[in-house]
């Protein structure tokens, strides 16, 4: 009652205690979540500090993991302005920007955007999220060599990352399979004309 009764006084300790709450509750249900609790805390945080980009950005972020019916446009649209307004160097936002062009627009226009940006260069170093981000983007079109470049830079960071050597492993997998695998009709496991990747 003592922050509720003066909030402006308050209001930084306020918005950041609302938000950690809603990042608390950004989760599916199985793992305690609840989307709508998390964009009800985001929103108070907005309420009490209307210019705290924080939360906005992690409005966003419930977008994207909720994934009700348009709510890929939601996290687009919403996102548009956050990054054009911003100072262009916040990893995180950049990542959810070119989550929410794939998820909206399409592949090919996220991978676009990334290789376009003049920021890009400077927000992939040395952000091992960013760049595992990039590189399942690249896996995805089926782009292995820019894909395995992103996850080698990932794995000098951090080279014990499961996230990083899982997206690794299956960049070698899914190259090995687009490239080398010889078709059968009689085999149950495939043969490869090469086991390097393998």
């Amino acid at each position: 009652n003592k922050i509720n009764n003066k909030q402006n006084e308050y209001a930084n300790e306020l918005a950041r205690i609302y938000t950690n709450l809603g990042v608390c509750f950004n989760r599916p249900v199985y793992l305690g979540g609840n989307y709508e609790k998390a964009i009800e805390y985001f929103e108070m945080a907005i309420k009490v500090k209307p210019d705290f980009r924080k939360a906005e950005e992690n409005i966003v972020a419930v977008y994207l993991n909720r994934q009700n019916e348009g709510d890929n446009k939601k996290a687009y649209e919403s996102c548009i302005p956050l990054w054009d307004s911003s100072d262009k160097k916040e990893p995180l936002l950049f990542e959810i920007f070119l989550i929410s062009i794939r998820r909206y627009k399409s592949l090919q226009e996220a991978i676009e955007y990334y290789e376009k940006s003049e920021e890009a260069a400077s927000l992939i170093v040395g952000n091992e999220q960013l760049l595992n981000t990039m590189g399942s983007l690249y896996l995805e079109a089926f782009e292995f060599d820019k894909a395995e470049k992103m996850l080698d830079s990932a794995l000098m960071l951090s080279p014990d990352s499961p996230d990083s050597n899982f997206l690794k492993a299956n960049i070698l997998l899914g190259r090995s399979q687009k490239k080398y695998s010889i078709p059968s009709d009689f085999d149950m496991i495939p043969s490869f004309k090469e086991y390097n990747d393998i």
